[in-house]
């Protein structure tokens, strides 16, 4: 009653091994009883079973079960074999089974039932061969090397399929969300980190460029300055001459013009400065020209490639290029696209050169590329380059998300298309291709 009980909980529960463990004893108690139907019914159920998981050790249990109760009750085979045959049939296919799982040691009982079904049949002979190959079986099971490899092969076989089946079936689905709430907040994690990091270093390079212009505007007021209080003390003195009113007029007039440029320089880089540093999620569509916005991020480069030996070279032509679209999400592609560059391309090597390329193509269209002559990137690395996570350089401050945002910016932000290439050893390019909203002016 309780196996019969088991038996429907099992399928409900998905656990086809313990399903057939139950079918294969339900049958032999039900043929202890007389029962012998139900008994072979409930041996089929169990050998199908197994062939339908596809557990070799589970199909050699069920066949000698099968065997067993043709052989007591004298129950002919599916196709009118007579008792005795079927029985040794299903021993044979048994056999080859066991035959045929490399390392496994066939157990000596398969061969001593099959020895009692030979000499039923009254092929004594052999018989006595199986016998003695039972004998062999059981004293290499009983060898310490052979029970090992058994061990581990039983070991294997039924732990595994225990494990798959009663526990990773039914965490799988639990597991996989899981995976993917950590996924994705990792993700949003280290966009976060991503983006604060590129605005620093635009931060940094803007303040390098303020330096010269504001230098410059220091180095005119001061001078402006000093001039004023000597003509005033020439003045205040009556020594004043033409000649002196004369000089401070063009010496006050050059610094008024240094003043000027400088202020207009620092204003400019501000005005750019402003324009960059918004975020691409909340940004609205605007008409913005490329070329300075591409000078501007060689400029905030311009320190970390002049220490690492790397020239920088920017190619446009003359016409001026407008983009309709978001500045920032631009900045920030072309800014983690030069980084990277001048993080993996020169490793090894005290010079090289980095080229940021705007190439118009047709009327509708704009093509930026950022090249470089440096190590290039392995083949079995390079279609990975815009997976998440995936980096070359991982404990080495790298996230492996760099190259993923620029290909996510590039393809929902810009409307575009990012894309890689490269010859190891000969070096690497990025093209950013943009086909829409493109307006070129003269």
């Amino acid at each position: 009653a309780a196996l019969a009980e088991l038996l429907p909980l099992t399928l409900r529960q998905a656990h086809p091994d313990l399903h057939i463990h139950a079918c294969r004893a339900l049958a032999q108690l039900h043929s202890r009883q007389g029962h012998v139907a139900a008994a072979l019914q409930l041996a089929q159920e169990a050998l199908e079973g197994a062939r339908q998981t596809g557990h070799v050790l589970r199909q050699i249990e069920s066949l000698r079960a099968l065997a067993e109760l043709h052989s007591q009750h004298g129950l002919n085979g599916p196709a009118g074999e007579a008792p005795g045959q079927a029985a040794l049939q299903l021993l044979e296919q048994a056999l080859a089974l066991a035959h045929s799982m490399a390392g496994y040691l066939v157990p000596g009982e398969l061969f001593e039932a099959l020895a009692e079904e030979h000499r039923k049949q009254g092929d004594v002979d052999l018989a006595y061969q199986l016998i003695r190959q039972a004998s062999g079986a059981r004293l290499k099971i009983q060898s310490d090397a052979a029970n090992k490899r058994l061990l581990a092969l039983q070991v294997l076989h039924q732990t595994e399929r225990a494990l798959a089946e009663a526990e990773h079936l039914r965490q799988l689905a639990e597991e996989q969300a899981r995976r993917s709430e950590m996924l994705a907040r990792t993700q949003a994690q280290l966009l976060q980190q991503e983006r604060l990091a590129s605005l620093g270093r635009l931060v940094a390079g803007v303040a390098h460029e303020l330096n010269t212009p504001i230098g410059n505007c220091l180095l005119a007021a001061s001078t402006w300055q000093e001039r004023t209080l000597q003509l005033a003390v020439q003045a205040e003195s009556r020594s004043m001459k033409r000649s002196d009113l004369e000089r401070y007029f063009s010496d006050a007039e050059a610094s008024a013009d240094l003043l000027l440029r400088g202020l207009q320089r620092a204003a400019e880089l501000v005005r750019q400065f402003k324009q960059l540093a918004r975020d691409p999620g909340g940004e609205p569509l605007q008409r913005f020209a490329v070329l300075p916005l591409c000078q501007l991020m060689l400029a905030g480069f311009r320190d970390a490639a002049a220490a690492a030996g790397v020239e920088l070279i920017l190619e446009a032509p003359e016409t001026e290029i407008v983009l309709q679209g978001q500045p920032s999400a631009l900045q920030q592609v072309l800014q983690q696209l030069l980084d990277n560059a001048l993080i993996h391309a020169f490793v090894g090597r005290e010079r090289g050169r980095l080229c940021l390329r705007l190439l118009p193509d047709g009327a509708q269209g704009l093509r930026l590329q950022v090249q470089d002559d440096g190590v290039g990137i392995a083949s079995e690395h390079l279609g990975r380059v815009f997976d998440p996570f995936f980096s070359t350089r991982f404990g080495q401050g790298r996230s492996g998300l760099g190259l993923h945002v620029c290909h996510n910016l590039a393809l929902a932000r810009l409307g575009g298309k990012l894309s890689a290439s490269s010859t190891p050893g000969a070096g690497s390019c990025f093209t950013l291709d943009l086909d829409e909203a493109l307006a070129i002016a003269v």
